[in-house]
């Protein structure tokens, strides 16, 4: 091997090491949430609400810092077909997110120029065959963390998960309104060192200018 080829190898394995070094690091301090779709179901089925409501979470982050778990996005969409005119009501005031210290705290809709946590919240109307996508936090601390640091990765080894209860009215001609509460269970967990090393040798965003 003549000089140029040992540096290139040298220089690939300063930086093989590097990567999996930022990646091992990331293990300690990242952790992903997923969704439990199986629980999700099972409560959907039980409230008569699996024709009618669907709801994800595919704008969760692909991992978190422990530290930045600051909000939720959540998507909630009325299945029903337009000649149902079933309608569906989410009261944020009657919906709740579990933390780790035995505590719940209302669910704060986070809208545009909301600088403080509001008494009461205007519910989210949902007609047929529509979504809507909401950002969420709690009535805690706007911009704070959900949950304390150390809890969280506590909760974490073990995939203990936390709870967003969410209240729907439901709606319907013909029919009396009925009020139905849905348990979302959220799973943090560890970084897989697979999705890490993806992470560690996937290129930051560029900034826009």
């Amino acid at each position: 091997m003549d000089n140029r080829n040992l540096l290139v190898f040298t220089v690939y394995l300063i930086i093989v090491t590097y990567v999996f070094y930022k990646a091992y690091q990331s293990l300690e301090t990242q952790i992903t949430i997923d969704l439990d779709t199986v629980s999700l179901n099972e409560e959907l089925v039980a409230n008569d609400l699996k024709d009618i409501v669907d709801i994800d979470f595919k704008k969760l982050k692909p991992s978190y810092q422990l530290d930045e778990v600051k909000t939720l996005k959540i998507g909630i969409k009325n299945k029903s077909p337009e000649e149902s005119a079933i309608t569906i009501r989410v009261n944020w005031d009657e919906s709740s997110i579990t933390n780790y210290e035995g505590n719940v705290s209302r669910l704060i809709r986070l809208t545009k120029g909301l600088a403080e946590v509001p008494q009461k919240q205007v519910p989210s109307i949902i007609v047929a065959n529509q979504k809507v996508e909401e950002e969420l936090s709690d009535d805690k601390d706007l911009g704070g963390n959900l949950f304390k640091v150390q809890k969280l990765k506590k909760a974490a080894q073990k995939a203990d998960p936390f709870i967003l209860r969410l209240s729907f009215k439901v709606s319907q001609p013909g029919a009396a309104d009925r009020t139905c509460f849905i348990n979302c269970k959220l799973l943090p967990k560890k970084l897989r060192w697979t999705k890490a090393l993806v992470i560690a040798l996937t290129p930051p965003p560029k900034k826009k200018a």
